[in-house]
């Protein structure tokens, strides 16, 4: 076994994971056993709503108007009831509506309940009435007051009867339960899909279920972790949605791409410890560098002034450390344990590869990365095109607001919402309140009295004591249009100034603009921040531009085909959707974060590899076919796992998750499959050894960062300490040759120094190098110091070998 001390901080971890193997696996014992118990109370404490522009004049009116009168505020429960004869006329239609009115009143969220007589909201054929429960609670706690009240205004109705939960805190709740249902049944297929994925690329049921092995405790600890999240702060249900995806497919990624690269240590080294050392410093860094992309790339969500997408951020980044640290610690112990063990189980196909003994560089990946470096500009022309065709769409892509008609058709929200139109006609739904004081009251009624675009101004009654007057009014377009914002800012701007415009239209128009304002902010941040990552990975300009701007491409591309789909409505048919004309406000700059966190998963993978060839060989050939050969079969095995993932939530019935599902799928097919297997690759051949250049400046101001082998750090100085054990390993002692060269010219402003490069400065071809690697007759110590004597002499004229 190697002394930890010449590599890097995740091989320590893993030499230390796995000599403390019972610490390890009882403190996860521990973690999943105290945090499981957490698990049944999770859903319960997630917030329903949180959907809003926080600190906007719609919610500072909301609260203005729930505080005046509850039963006018945006979140109060409104069940429509149908009968079959005039309600009037139906002592029996009378007694279920007063059926209906005391479920609500005995709910504590509800505070006050009106009836159908005396709020008049009786249809001109009398067959349709509303009950109405004030709003008692915040809007999380009404949303939460409609799921449960749900199922039981509908049986105090009786058969005779139609009763809906209505208004926006039941669409909420509605769109909350097909999001859960979606997730229930896409977890059950989820698991056994990836399952018999990863055994079809591993070809062995042991190093196949190790993903899922991580995966599951990942869920187990991130779910715990969020409810404990819940007792400090607000958390949207939605947040769990996203938590359950991420942890999943990060999971699977990072620990297949482990997995992998481990079963290839194991024919470089004996000792199986040693394999998962060097696993972990060189997959273990590109999975810690992926992990940190997505931290950084769901970082600028925290900037959407809204409850939801910062909660949604914030579970996507407890779900990524969750990972890692599941990663970086149990799954090197069980590594170690298991060994040349991990094919345990090997399926026929496994036999059949192993006995043909070929090695990533003559594999299939390996031979379509050759053909990709012979024919670069076909390559180029035709998936660069395929991209920007598909991404074209999104030049027409229009914004919309999720509302009722986006429900399944037997939602109760989305029935009772189309029972008031076809009642009380189609400016019905969605009024729009004004809350002004009694100075100013006159004014502000006169002005919507005028405004051509209002209909059934009306003073509405407040408690006692209410220093505020509340207008209401409905609009004439529909609440989701954009003539209905159009008209909302109009009548904000005419509205005398101290009065406060709200209602569930106003409040879903300024989230929507407050999205629209902050998407380029966000999607700027994230592309420059993500450019910046891999710039310090890679050590080259060149790679990181192209890697950034590839993704940006997949990710655009993979929202062109969403436009097609579930805007434009084209093959909606086959793929069982309802097309609604527009996309969601929040998918654009919110997908955007998670797809370009996906995308560079797979810009890790390819470039890690890559780099660690050019390292070795100076050759940008070399690199790129045999960084294909090697994280190919990574890439398509991740990319299968994925798809599997995400096209179980695509199937789904409720749109949203359907959407989500659709979009993380796409960008995955794309990014894989026509960006990181053949567009980057092709242009990095066109690049050739510029790819890899370094400017001298850069190199002085770039923190010096491998995705290969661990460097020591500068502070010892170059060389080796006399009093470090000599590595008996001919490879044991070039790598710490190498080493130690790299250091020397790091502290010179030098970056990424190969073979070639060293041999040349230091005036020997490369192999009279190797020869030196090879020397047992010296000291260790002696052939660096010689080697670092030519290094230095020879520094002026090398300078431009070393950074080109």
């Amino acid at each position: 076994m190697k002394s930890s001390a010449a590599v890097g901080p995740l091989a320590r971890l893993a030499y230390w994971s796995a000599g403390n193997g019972r610490r390890v696996v009882v403190g996860w014992l521990v973690l999943i056993a105290g945090l499981g118990v957490f698990l049944p109370k999770l859903e319960s404490s997630l917030s329903g709503a949180g959907m809003e522009h926080t600190g906007s004049e719609s919610v500072r009116a909301r609260e203005v108007i729930q505080a005046a009168n509850p039963l006018f505020a945006s979140s109060a429960l409104n069940v429509v009831m149908r009968g079959p004869g005039p309600y009037a006329k139906d002592p029996r239609f009378r007694a279920a509506a007063r059926a209906v009115a005391h479920v609500l009143s005995a709910d504590p969220a509800v505070r006050g309940v009106i009836g159908p007589t005396r709020s008049g909201l009786i249809s001109p054929d009398g067959r349709t009435v509303i009950v109405t429960g004030g709003a008692g609670r915040d809007t999380s706690g009404m949303v939460h007051a409609a799921d449960r009240l749900r199922d039981r205004v509908s049986k105090a109705a009786g058969p005779r009867y139609q009763a809906h939960m209505s208004g926006l805190s039941a669409q909420w709740a509605d769109f909350n339960k097909q999001n859960k249902d979606a997730l229930v049944r896409g977890e059950k297929y989820a698991l056994p899909i990836t399952l018999l994925v990863l055994v079809i690329a591993f070809g062995s049921l042991l190093a196949a279920g190790l993903p899922l092995l991580i995966t599951v405790i990942g869920l187990f600890v991130t779910g715990g972790f969020l409810y404990l999240f819940t007792r400090i702060g607000f958390v949207s249900i939605w947040a769990l949605s996203f938590m359950l995806i991420f942890t999943m497919a990060l999971g699977i990624d990072y620990a297949l791409f482990i997995v992998m690269r481990f079963r290839e240590a194991l024919r470089e080294h004996a000792d199986p410890v040693d394999a998962v050392a060097s696993t972990m410093d060189t997959a273990g860094r590109a999975v810690a560098f992926s992990g940190t992309t997505v931290l950084v790339a769901t970082a600028p969500c925290y900037l959407i002034p809204s409850p939801m997408p910062k909660s949604i951020a914030m579970a996507i980044e407890l779900a990524v450390c969750l990972v890692l640290a599941v990663v970086f610690t149990l799954l090197p112990m069980l590594l170690a344990r298991l060994g040349p063990r991990i094919d345990a189980g090997a399926m026929p196909w496994l036999r059949r590869r192993r006995a043909t003994k070929r090695g990533p560089d003559a594999s299939r990946m390996a031979r379509w990365g050759a053909v990709v470096w012979a024919r670069p500009w076909p390559v180029v022309a035709v998936m660069a095109g395929a991209l920007v065709l598909l991404a074209l769409p999104i030049a027409h892509l229009r914004i919309g607001i999720p509302v009722e008609e986006t429900l399944p058709a037997h939602a109760p929200a989305r029935v009772g919402a189309e029972l008031v139109q076809r009642s009380f006609g189609p400016t019905s739904i969605g009024p729009v309140t004004v809350a002004v004081d009694r100075a100013q009251a006159q004014q502000a009624a006169a002005v919507m009295r005028h405004d051509p675009d209002l209909t059934g101004v009306r003073k509405l009654p407040v408690v006692a004591g209410a220093q505020t007057v509340l207008l209401q009014s409905n609009l004439r377009a529909p609440p989701n249009s954009d003539a209905a914002g159009t008209q909302l800012d109009r009548l904000d701007r005419l509205l005398p100034p101290g009065a406060l415009l709200g209602g569930g239209p106003e409040e879903l128009h300024d989230i929507r603009v407050a999205m629209q304002d902050s998407a380029p902010l966000v999607i700027g941040l994230i592309l420059l921040l993500g450019f910046l990552l891999l710039l310090v990975a890679v050590q080259a300009p060149f790679i990181a531009l192209a890697g950034t701007l590839t993704s940006l491409l997949s990710s655009a591309a993979a929202f062109g085909i969403t436009v097609l789909v579930f805007q434009d409505g084209h093959f909606t048919g086959p793929l069982g959707i309802h097309a609604t004309g527009y996309i969601d406000f929040w998918a654009p700059v919110f997908f955007f974060a998670m797809i370009f966190a996906v995308a560079m998963d797979y810009t890790v993978f390819f470039i890690s590899s890559a780099r660690e060839q050019w390292d070795l060989s100076g050759d940008p050939r070399t690199a790129v076919v045999s960084g294909m050969g090697r994280s190919g079969p990574v890439i398509v095995a991740a990319a299968a796992a994925m798809l599997g993932v995400y096209g179980t939530f695509a199937a789904s019935s409720a749109l949203p998750a359907k959407e989500m599902g659709m979009i993380l799928g796409l960008a995955v097919l794309l990014d894989a499959f026509l960006v990181r297997l053949a567009l980057l690759p092709a242009l990095l051949r066109l690049a050739g050894t510029w790819a890899w250049w370094q400017p001298a400046w850069l190199g002085r101001i770039l923190p010096s960062f491998s995705l290969a082998h661990s460097k020591p750090t500068t502070g010892a100085g170059p060389g080796l300490d006399p009093a470090t054990p000599t590595p008996s390993d001919a490879a044991d002692r070039r790598d710490a040759i190498l080493d130690a060269a790299q250091a020397l010219f790091a502290e010179r402003g030098y970056r990424s120094v190969t073979s070639h490069q060293i041999a040349r400065c230091a005036g020997v071809d490369l192999d009279d190098l190797e020869r030196l690697f090879e020397s047992r007759d010296e000291i260790l110590a002696t052939v660096l110091e010689r080697l670092i004597d030519r290094a230095a002499q020879a520094e002026r004229p090398a300078r431009p070998e070393v950074v080109r």
